[in-house]
């Protein structure tokens, strides 16, 4: 599993907490990041670096604070996060990008097809003019 998806699936998580955390008021504390990243991702064996990683990206960007909880540190997702995660996340974020280097290269690949047909259209124009010359000295 790539980064990107293990990041949209702990947002996931988290907005699926909101509104049990809502109705009752407060927060297990045993849902820190490291449980989190355990439960999801069991079938892996994930180094202490990457939760650490993936729990600094996730901060980063503003889409996770961490919030204390009876002296324990829990994941809630920021308002941020929720609508990143909802408008697609990291992989609709990925793909967009990708669409975008997309049109980049097509638009500097047309712009090459669009230099090499002026290139074409001068030489043209040129010796065209050169003929009309040559059939007006030669009468």
């Amino acid at each position: 599993m790539t980064h990107n998806q293990k990041l949209d699936m702990l947002l996931y998580s988290l907005l699926s907490r909101v509104p049990q955390r809502n109705a009752s008021g407060n927060d297990f504390c045993v849902l820190t990041f490291d449980f989190l990243c355990s439960a999801l991702f069991k079938d892996e064996a994930m180094a202490p670096w990457e939760v650490k990683f993936l729990q600094d990206r996730l901060i980063g960007d503003k889409y996770v604070e961490m919030i204390s909880v009876n002296n324990v540190q829990i994941p809630n997702i920021t308002q941020k996060g929720i609508k990143f995660i909802q408008d697609g996340g990291y992989q609709k974020e990925r793909e967009r990008l990708d669409l975008q280097d997309e049109n980049v290269r097509t638009a500097i690949e047309s712009n090459k097809r669009s230099k090499s047909a002026l290139v074409v259209s001068l030489i043209s124009l040129g010796l065209s003019l050169i003929a009309i010359v040559v059939q007006i000295i030669i009468r």
